[in-house]
């Protein structure tokens, strides 16, 4: 597997498929994403996304994957899992401590990392989004 940094927060993981899964969309803001990457070519590249947790700099870009790519797998932790699919998205996977997805040719298992996690913050009041 090959680990792409994309800035703050942000990497692309290459599977030895050529899958491409990204932890933490976070585009717009972010000092280090470098802006010839933000085309649709690039987001319709990606084949799923992994959420640490609902703030800002790790939830921001999810609209970009939307916009392009209405149908990518989401994994998220469960709270921030919920609001997502309150909010319409659409094929979002929720995971807890201890859980794991298979997608294709990786297995992810969600370990427990105390943080603070809320969503929307940019929007308005946020929305406690778990741990």
């Amino acid at each position: 597997m090959k680990i792409w940094r994309l800035g703050h927060a942000m990497y692309v993981l290459k599977s030895k498929t050529g899958k491409n899964y990204l932890i933490d969309p976070f585009f717009d803001m972010n000092p280090g994403f470098a802006k010839e990457l933000d085309h649709a070519d690039f987001y319709k590249s990606i084949d799923a996304v992994f959420l640490t947790h609902g703030h800002l700099d790790h939830t921001s870009g999810l609209s970009k994957f939307i916009q392009y790519k209405p149908d990518i797998m989401i994994v998220a932790q469960y709270d921030l899992a919920m609001i997502l699919l309150q909010k319409g998205m659409k094929n979002v996977f929720p995971i807890n401590f201890g859980g794991s997805a298979s997608l294709n040719d990786v297995h992810v298992t969600m370990v427990q990392a105390i943080h603070t996690s809320s969503y929307g913050e940019a929007e308005g009041l946020p929305v406690y989004a778990g741990e």
